[in-house]
């Protein structure tokens, strides 16, 4: 029997440093702290990222959406918008734009008056326009400012390409190019003040060894309304009379804009109100026929007839409308297509005219599928 020995003579425990030990429990807390440190900034960062996300939040409920139809103005202070298609514009003091036409295809500004500088979106299929007086600059996406004072108006690229357009010329600019323009009289539209008129006026100029005189036209503050003052009794008037009570004439109230009927029809189609709408649609087409407002009222009449209403009829006479006012090609394509689409609900020979009409102006058109099959056979 082989006698039994204790472990420990066959196992020798090693000797243990403690230099080494101490090095080693070193390291340990080293690696404990770095994990701490990387929790801790780990965090901190979600914190961060959560205050970001909230003040992106409160910014963005803090910045004002352009819709089409309505008009921004900037009176004490700089102003920023965000244009319905996400395009960026800063107003500068005493500027103001109207946002005519925003849709999948065009997006138009007109500039009113000061500096306006807008970041375009890019979107190759999708125009977008600003019009000063008879100037029009188009881009697809770039950064770029137009300035209107009186009949200057001015155009500076920073970022990307634009086309100016005047009448049948056009110029490319590019970055860093500027161009300035400053439009006849006959073209450039004054901006009055509500208590200013233009009125025509002579005046004399001296040239040398004689005097002539010229008409010019002036900015002159409007006189004040007379009031007609009652004519003096004949007949003296009895003591039990009563005496006549003075004529005041009450101040008319403001006559309203072509933007502001329009911006209203908006609203009351986006509250439900389809015939209210439909009502101020048509107020702008009759009152306004040659402002920028009245192709698309017209064409925003037609499809609240035709969508809202099921009248077709009615839808008809207000796209016919829109043939006659539009100068917008987008515009046209879109009205010719509804206008087969309310023919066809009712008269199949005038669907078939613009049926027709339609294909041969447009065969590569977005509608050409559904004007095809809109008519009946």
């Amino acid at each position: 029997m082989i006698p039994r020995r204790p472990l420990s003579e066959f196992v020798n425990p090693p000797e243990v440093n403690s230099a080494e030990l101490h090095v080693e429990w070193h390291e340990v807390r080293r690696r404990v702290r770095r994990h701490r440190q990387v929790r801790v900034a780990a965090v901190a960062a979600a914190g961060l990222l959560l205050v970001g996300a909230v003040a992106g939040v409160v910014l963005r409920s803090n910045e004002v959406t352009l819709f089409a139809g309505q008009q921004a103005l900037a009176l004490d202070a700089p102003r920023s918008l965000t244009l319905i298609d996400g395009s960026e514009v800063q107003l500068a003091v005493g500027a103001q734009i109207d946002l005519t036409l925003a849709d999948d295809r065009e997006v138009v500004v007109v500039l009113q008056r000061g500096r306006a500088s807008f970041d375009v979106t890019k979107r190759p299929s999708r125009r977008f326009v600003v019009k000063a007086d008879s100037i029009e600059v188009r881009v697809v996406g770039t950064r770029f400012a137009v300035r209107r004072d009186g009949r200057a108006v001015e155009v500076e690229v920073e970022r990307g390409i634009v086309e100016v357009r005047e009448g049948d010329v056009v110029k490319r600019l590019v970055k860093g190019e500027r161009w300035a323009r400053v439009l006849p009289l006959a073209e450039a539209t004054p901006v009055l003040e509500p208590d200013e008129e233009m009125v025509e006026v002579e005046e004399e100029v001296e040239q040398p060894r004689t005097t002539q005189r010229r008409k010019v036209v002036r900015r002159v503050r409007k006189q004040p309304a007379e009031v007609p003052v009652p004519a003096a009794p004949t007949a003296p008037v009895a003591a039990e009379e009563a005496p006549l009570a003075p004529v005041v004439q009450t101040p008319a109230a403001p006559e309203p804009s072509p933007a502001d009927a329009f911006a209203a029809a908006m609203r009351a189609r986006a509250a439900g109100h389809a015939r209210e709408a439909i009502v101020g649609f048509q107020q702008v087409c009759e009152r306004w026929p040659s402002s920028a407002f009245a192709p698309m009222s017209a064409f925003e009449w037609g499809r609240l007839a035709l969508d809202s209403q099921d009248d077709p009829r009615q839808a008809a006479r207000a796209f016919e409308r829109t043939l006659e006012l539009a100068t917008s090609a987008s515009l046209v394509e879109d009205a010719l297509a509804r206008l087969t689409e309310a023919y066809a609900r009712y008269d199949a020979v005038s669907c078939r005219r613009v049926q027709g009409d339609y294909l041969r102006r447009f065969p590569g058109g977005p509608h050409v599928r559904g004007v095809t099959k809109a008519c009946p056979p």
